[in-house]
C-alpha cells in the first residue's frame, strides 16, 4: 500500500485519491485482482456508467477484485514523479504494475495519450512486447475499441462490444489458471466472444460481443456516492441500449447497435434500488434516445407516484426533436422550468440530410414552439462544424435557424 496521506493537503482537490466512498468495494479474498483504470480525472471517470457497471458485476465474480484508478491532476503528478510514487489503484492504494490486470476505458481518442501517461507513471513499458511476467497483462474496452488498431502496440488484449458477459467470463477463466504464464492465459481467451488479441488474432476480423437481453444481466444498484461533486452526481440507470436512427456522425449509434430495451419492472426495480443503496434524489434515465424507449411515459408516472414524496428529480440525458419530446419532458419538470435543449447539428435540411439526421425545418420549429407554449422560455441548441461537404452557406444557416426560431 503506497502512503500518499502526507501529501494530500499540498494539492487541489485531495479527495480525489482518497477513495473509501460509500458503496466502495475493498476485497482480500481473491485469486486474482484488476485495476479498471478510467484514463482522465476522476470527477470524469466516475460519471461514466460503464465504469459503475463493471465495478459492481465485476465484483461480485467470487475470487475476483476490481479496484479503480483515474488519472491524476498535474499538480498530484508533479507530486508523484518528485518523490518517485508509482500509479496506484483508489481502493488499496496498490501499484498498477503489481495487479494481474490492468484494464483501460477508452471512451474518446483524447484519452490515448493519458493511457501511455498512467503506464509511465506506473513503471509500467508502454510496449507489449516489453513487458515481461513481472508486469500486468495489460486490457482495453470502450467504445473506440471497434478500431484497436492505434492502440495494438500497447495493449495485450481488448474487449470490443458489451463488456458485462464477456468480462465475468475473462475473470473467471483467469481465476481457474493462475498458474498460466501471460502467453497461456491469452491463448485460453482467444476465442471468447469479443474478445482481440493483436499477437495471435492479428488481421482477424472480430465479432462484437452483444449482451442480448439486458433483462439477465446482474444490477448494478449499489453504485458508488463520491464524496466530491463529478461531472453526473445521480444514480445513472441505462433504460434501454443501442439505437436505429443512424446518424452518421454518432459513434455510439452504430457501436451500441441493436436497439435492446430493459423491460418497464425491471427498469423500476433497479432505479428503486439504487436510489435506496446511494442516497440520491435525482436519477438520470440514460439512452442514446430516452423519448424512444417504448415505455418512457409509463415509467416516468410510476416513477413519480413511488418516490414523487422524496422530491425525487428525472434526468432525461437525451431527446429527440419532436412535440413528443417535449411532452415527456414537461412530465417531469415541476415548478420552475429552466431551460430546453435541441440538436439539430446542422445549420441546413442539405447537410442535415448529408449527416442522415433524419430531422426537418418543420421538425426544429414545432419542436421549439411547443417548448415555448410548455413553458420553456430559454431554448439551448447544439451544432457541428466541420462536417464533411460543408460549405460557408451551411455556416451561415446556424445563424439564420436559430433567428427564424427566435422570431416564431
Amino acid at each position: 500500500m503506497i502512503d500518499i496521506e502526507k501529501y494530500l493537503l499540498s494539492v487541489e482537490k485531495p479527495v480525489q485519491y482518497m477513495g473509501n466512498e460509500v458503496n466502495s468495494i475493498h476485497k482480500k479474498d481473491f485469486k486474482v485482482n484488476m485495476c479498471l483504470f478510467f484514463p482522465d480525472i476522476y470527477e470524469v471517470g466516475m460519471s461514466n456508467l460503464g465504469i459503475r457497471i463493471l465495478y459492481d458485476i465485476l465484483n461480485k465474480v467470487d475470487g475476483f477484485s476490481l479496484e479503480r484508478g483515474f488519472s491524476p491532476l498535474e499538480d498530484m503528478e508533479a507530486v508523484m514523479r518528485e518523490n518517485n510514487i508509482p500509479m496506484f489503484s483508489l481502493e488499496s492504494r496498490t501499484p498498477l504494475k503489481e495487479f494481474d490486470v490492468v484494464g483501460f476505458s477508452l471512451s474518446y481518442e483524447m484519452s490515448y495519450t493519458n493511457v501511455l501517461n498512467a503506464l509511465d507513471l506506473a513503471g509500467i513499458p508502454l510496449k507489449a512486447e516489453d513487458r515481461g511476467e513481472e508486469y500486468p497483462l495489460i486490457m482495453a474496452g470502450g467504445t473506440c475499441t471497434v478500431n484497436p488498431i492505434p492502440m495494438k502496440r500497447f495493449v495485450d488484449y481488448f474487449v470490443i462490444g458489451d463488456g458485462e458477459d464477456v468480462m465475468a467470463e475473462i475473470a473467471r477463466i483467469f481465476i481457474a489458471n493462475t498458474d498460466k504464464t501471460k502467453p497461456e492465459k491469452l491463448e485460453l481467451i482467444k476465442d471468447v466472444n469479443g474478445v482481440y488479441i493483436p499477437t495471435i488474432h492479428r488481421d482477424k476480423k472480430i465479432k462484437k460481443a452483444v449482451v442480448q437481453n439486458l433483462d439477465n444481466t446482474e444490477f448494478y444498484a449499489n453504485q458508488i456516492v463520491p464524496f466530491v461533486k463529478i461531472v453526473h452526481d445521480r444514480v445513472s440507470v441505462e433504460i434501454q441500449r443501442g439505437c436505429t436512427r443512424g446518424c452518421r456522425f454518432c459513434q455510439a449509434g452504430y457501436t451500441y447497435r441493436p436497439v435492446r430495451e430493459r423491460t418497464l419492472e425491471k427498469n423500476l426495480a433497479l432505479i428503486s434500488k439504487s436510489l435506496k443503496a446511494t442516497g440520491y434524489n435525482e436519477v438520470s434515465l440514460s439512452s442514446l434516445s430516452s423519448s424512444d424507449y417504448s415505455e418512457i411515459g409509463d415509467l416516468i408516472t410510476n416513477l413519480e407516484k413511488k418516490h414523487g414524496k422524496n422530491n425525487l428529480n428525472i434526468g432525461l440525458p437525451s431527446l429527440r426533436m419532436n412535440p413528443f419530446s417535449v411532452e415527456v419532458a414537461e412530465k417531469i419538470q415541476s415548478g420552475k422550468k429552466t431551460g430546453f435543449t435541441f440538436a439539430p447539428e446542422a445549420g441546413t435540411q442539405r447537410m442535415r440530410d448529408i449527416i442522415n439526421k433524419g430531422v426537418t425545418e418543420e421538425d426544429i420549429l414545432e419542436t421549439a414552439i411547443s417548448a415555448v407554449k410548455a413553458g420553456w422560455t430559454n431554448l439551448k441548441f447544439y451544432f457541428m462544424i466541420g462536417l464533411p461537404f460543408e460549405t460557408d452557406e451551411d455556416l451561415k444557416g446556424i445563424k439564420n435557424s436559430c433567428l427564424v426560431e427566435m422570431k416564431e
